[in-house]
């Protein structure tokens, strides 16, 4: 009779938990990035940049591309963070300046457009357990923010503690988190 030997133990998931709200415009905070780091899945550059919806005190992520080009990040003009960079400093970067994601995480209020990211890697469909929300557009920015005693877009009741996040403390959070993703 031979002897049972033990199963190996199952890993546990410690990937990413993307959470799935109705479509949409919302309002958010940033509230962490993560990158610009090489996604093997992807095969591209990818920065992650997680916005927490006032409403539904929930995080959803944008995702954005910067290159192919295995030795090097790169933005382009008509990339989606380059337009996204620009709405959340106010202004084009400067000549030879690097536009650091830090930007998003000065307390600004963003109005962002939330979809269901429907496609994998190979472009084909997802199972429906499989999809998730994800930040498509920033469509504006308030440089006002949560904490302003002028700010009229929000009441007392419709702040989350974690929304209240002061700059410093998003920069501390930011090296923690979320697993490597990206989305085309």
């Amino acid at each position: 009779m031979a002897k049972n030997k033990a199963r190996p133990q199952m890993p546990v998931w410690n990937g990413a938990d993307y959470v799935r709200v109705p479509e949409g415009r919302y309002q958010a905070v940033a509230t962490r990035f993560q990158g610009p780091e090489w996604t093997f899945t992807f095969r591209r550059w990818s920065l992650l940049v997680e916005f927490e919806l006032l409403c539904e005190s929930k995080r959803v992520c944008a995702f954005y591309n910067f290159g192919e080009n295995r030795t090097k990040p790169k933005i382009t003009r008509r990339g989606n963070y380059f337009k996204a960079w620009t709405l959340a400093n106010g202004e084009l970067p400067r000549k030879g300046q690097r536009p650091s994601p830090d930007v998003f995480l000065e307390g600004q209020i963003f109005t962002v457009e939330v979809r269901d990211s429907r496609r994998n890697e190979k472009q084909a469909d997802k199972a429906e357990a499989e999809v998730y929300s994800k930040v498509t557009e920033i469509v504006s920015v308030d440089r006002r923010s949560l904490d302003s005693p002028n700010h009229e877009s929000f009441n007392q009741k419709s702040k989350n503690q974690e929304s209240r996040i002061t700059q410093s403390h998003n920069q501390a959070i930011n090296q923690s988190g979320l697993a490597s993703s990206s989305e085309k």
